[in-house]
């Protein structure tokens, strides 16, 4: 797993891949450790859900997408902002993912988040303060420690003394009722703070008016982290049980009951005639190098392809990793896994591995393109993950083909057979 994902797992995952070719699933539900009628690894299951919680005017207040480890028990929390930009036809106006909730609900925001992420999630729900507070009821006191104070900002109607009275000709009288103001309440200071579920509640709930997100996501993942540091709470499976959990609930006792990782997806602001403030922009080559090494049996790949990469490296670099996936995104080719094989050495040369030799050589040039010098090897049987057609294999030659700064890939097809 990525070096920055660090956060409860010491050794690399193997994760098989998962995706979508157009409308239609290519790979099944059921895996883990077995292997398939050609001897290759099946897909275990890696199912996600999308909590968000919202606060007492019903705005969105934090994204988080619970992805569970291989076996259901453990897994990775990535944080989302609400913001982000969601995906709109050329020249329409942006929209935000908490606008998609004001608009239709939650099955509205996990619709606009699934584009965003390119993730279909099994389970979504929003929750409130007191609802997320019962969800996490199992978790002790966790330690957190806070950049700077806590502030909510709640509209409440104006002080009664203030209201105004209008006395017309006639005998009736008319109350004229001001306009909310806010009133913020802090609700921790800055330094370290002890918090019960109820107060975890209350933080991932509040905003202060005038705070970007920006400066709420950081304490958003050290929420979760100090969660995740409280060691197992929740529920494991029972013996046998291979099934996904049907709802969000169930997908955080299952979160909880074994180590967990958080990573919180970078966020630019941007700047939209007409667009309230709040838009960010994320960044394609992080969603895509992250869905693909926590939650890649959720993976919606848009693509019409035969050739679908798993990466494996042996860097454990997330720089070198995102210049990789940005670049194969550039060249048209499809990421459907990445494993970052901790302890290992990298060979010399980027090798793509396959087994159809003709395939191998067709594809050759768009990854040359991407990744610079590669050689190809035909292998007689699938040793990679059920699903992706090419392992790529990065070697040393990488790190000197991206220090030299090469012009990004011409997006070609991958393979020569479908017509653009």
């Amino acid at each position: 797993m990525l070096a920055a994902l660090a956060c409860g797992v010491g050794a690399a995952l193997v994760l098989p891949v998962g995706v979508v070719l157009g409308a239609r699933t290519i790979l099944g539900s059921e895996g883990g450790s077995s292997v398939d009628g050609a001897g290759g690894p099946m897909m275990p299951v890696t199912p996600a859900a999308l909590l968000a919680t919202v606060d007492g005017e019903g705005e969105v207040t934090t994204l988080s997408v619970l992805v569970l480890a291989p076996g259901g028990v453990g897994g990775t929390v990535v944080v989302v902002a609400a913001g982000a930009r969601t995906e709109v036809p050329e020249g329409a106006q942006s929209v935000r993912l908490s606008d998609a909730y004001a608009t239709g609900g939650i099955e509205a925001l996990a619709r606009e988040a699934s584009g965003v992420l390119d993730v279909s999630f099994s389970a979504a729900a929003a929750v409130k303060a007191d609802e997320l507070a019962a969800l996490l009821s199992a978790v002790p006191p966790v330690p957190v420690t806070f950049d700077e104070s806590v502030v909510n900002t709640v509209m409440q109607p104006p002080d009664p003394a203030t209201t105004t009275t209008v006395r017309s000709r006639s005998t009736t009288t008319t109350s004229v009722e001001p306009p909310l103001v806010p009133v913020s309440t802090q609700l921790f200071p800055a330094g370290a703070s002890t918090l019960t579920p109820t107060d975890v509640a209350s933080v991932l709930t509040a905003v202060r008016i005038g705070e970007p997100e920006t400066d709420r996501l950081p304490r958003t993942a050290r929420i979760w982290q100090a969660i995740a540091g409280a060691g197992p709470v929740g529920s494991a499976p029972a013996e046998g049980d291979t099934g996904v959990p049907v709802d969000v609930p169930g997908f955080l006792s299952r979160l909880m009951a074994g180590p967990f990782q958080v990573w919180s997806l970078a966020a630019v602001p941007v700047e939209e005639p007409g667009v309230a403030a709040g838009l960010y922009a994320l960044d394609r080559a992080e969603v895509v190098m992250i869905m693909a090494s926590v939650a890649p049996s959720s993976l919606i790949l848009h693509s019409e392809s035969t050739v679908v990469v798993q990466i494996d490296s042996s860097f454990n670099n997330a720089a070198i990793t995102r210049r990789v996936v940005e670049r194969l995104i550039a060249a048209g080719i499809p990421v459907g896994l990445i494993r970052e094989l901790a302890g290992t050495t990298p060979i010399e040369v980027t090798t793509l591995v396959g087994t159809d030799g003709d395939m191998l050589a067709a594809a050759e040039p768009s990854f040359a393109a991407a990744l610079g010098p590669v050689v190809t090897r035909t292998a007689s049987r699938r040793t990679w993950a059920e699903g992706a057609t090419v392992q790529v294999v990065l070697g040393s030659s990488i790190e000197g083909f991206l220090a030299g700064g090469p012009p990004a890939p011409t997006t070609v097809p991958a393979d020569p057979a479908v017509d653009q």
